[in-house]
């Protein structure tokens, strides 16, 4: 089974687009499929085995975030399993810290 962590929307208004940022991470001994979704995009990824999945180092945008920074966006993240329904807290994309992390994980190895 897949878990979230650290998960946060960056996007600078409501009704822009956000970037997903955290990760999920697999305890398993097999790989587990995740498909995660808002009102109008859908993203599936594949998260290895007793390993992560690094959403700075794997871009996901939304087209439409439907929270303001400060506020919560409604997630859906599936598994084969599992549908679980999330609030994600939506935090602002004109910050330094969320720009750099970003930049800083695309140096990570995948």
């Amino acid at each position: 089974m897949a878990s979230l962590r650290d998960v946060v929307l960056v996007t600078t208004n409501k009704n822009g687009s956000g970037r997903l940022l955290g990760s999920l991470a697999n305890d398993s001994t097999a790989p587990v499929e995740v498909m995660i979704s808002d009102i109008d995009d859908s993203f599936t990824v594949v998260v290895p085995a007793r390993g992560s999945y690094l959403f700075a180092a794997h871009e996901i945008v939304f087209g439409t975030v439907d929270a303001p920074p400060g506020q919560a966006s409604s997630l859906t993240v599936s598994t084969p399993a599992v549908s679980t329904r999330l609030a994600v807290p939506v935090v602002d994309g004109a910050r330094d810290s969320y720009t750099s992390s970003s930049k800083e994980a695309e140096r990570l190895p995948h």
